[in-house]
């Protein structure tokens, strides 16, 4: 892809963003004005069950993997000091969803995703922000844990997965001691931090958040940059992987120095990193 052409791309995408956020927020704005001049209340609640906020704890057995949908709250994924997986959520609607599947998936799931409106602090009343937090047990080996996230913030540790899905909101992720043997992270509007990792064949589509990655990196692995920064560093040799990177708008620096619009190197190497720069800087560090 040519300057211009990543120019054009890239100018669209910022654009599109700014134009989408332009409309949800005039489409918000007027509801709310609807709202408020029927109602009198300044709050806007999709519906009666909204108004209701519980807390709900239970403990699972047999769960092979996970399947996490919150619209605006917060997660927390931590060991725990049990055996078995353990829910506490604190302030969710009636309607929040935590159930082990027939293949054993534990299923957490917000079904009001009213959270559209909520991504730009519309609604003032931090009543309904709900807590989630799931203990694993120790040494934690999942098969395919997938996790889509709202506008609320998501921190995650210490578990072992086949495959990872996470694909972010306009909250925050961070992630430590996660090892996974398929990677596939979708960033959005939030920063996306992830730290002592063993990853596998990651996949990474960066959104406009910054992003950073330390750990370890193994097999394919494409990172396809957008608005933010990326910092990558790998507890490896550059020698022990082929690079195959592409220069956006930002700046890319490899161990601290700056390189060409197109860098290229094979070292016959077992791993690969390939990376299509965007309009924030990349930088790229081997720690060994």
């Amino acid at each position: 892809m040519s300057s211009f052409q990543k120019v054009i791309k890239y100018g669209a995408v910022t654009f599109a963003i700014l134009l989408a956020v332009g409309i949800i927020s005039a489409i918000a704005n007027a509801a709310l004005s609807v709202v408020s001049l029927v109602s009198g209340d300044f709050i806007y609640h999709s519906d009666s069950r909204d108004t209701v906020a519980v807390n709900e704890r239970e403990d699972f057995t047999g769960v092979s993997g996970l399947d996490i949908d919150i619209a605006y709250g917060n997660l927390t994924i931590t060991k725990g000091d049990g055996d078995g997986f353990q829910v506490e959520a604190n302030d969710v609607t009636k309607d929040f969803e935590m159930k082990v599947s027939r293949k054993g998936t534990l299923i957490l799931h917000e079904k009001n995703r009213y959270f559209n409106l909520r991504w730009f602090n519309f609604n003032k009343n931090t009543k309904y922000h709900s807590n989630i937090t799931l203990y694993l047990p120790e040494d934690c080996q999942l098969k395919d844990v997938v996790i889509d996230s709202g506008a609320g913030r998501v921190q995650m540790d210490s578990f072992e997965a086949n495959k990872l899905i996470v694909n972010a909101g306009a909250g925050n992720i961070e992630g430590d001691s996660i090892t996974a043997n398929k990677v596939s992270l979708d960033g959005g509007a939030g920063s996306v931090t992830f730290t002592n990792v063993d990853f596998k064949n990651m996949d990474m589509d960066c959104g406009v958040g910054n992003v950073r990655i330390a750990g370890i990196l193994s097999g394919e692995n494409t990172l396809d940059c957008g608005i933010g920064n990326v910092d990558i560093e790998i507890d490896a040799s550059e020698e022990d992987y082929d690079l195959d990177i592409e220069s956006g708008l930002g700046k890319v620096r490899l161990n601290g120095k700056r390189i060409a619009k197109d860098y290229r190197k094979n070292n016959n190497a077992s791993s690969l990193i390939e990376i299509d720069g965007g309009i924030g800087d990349v930088d790229l560090k081997f720690t060994r």
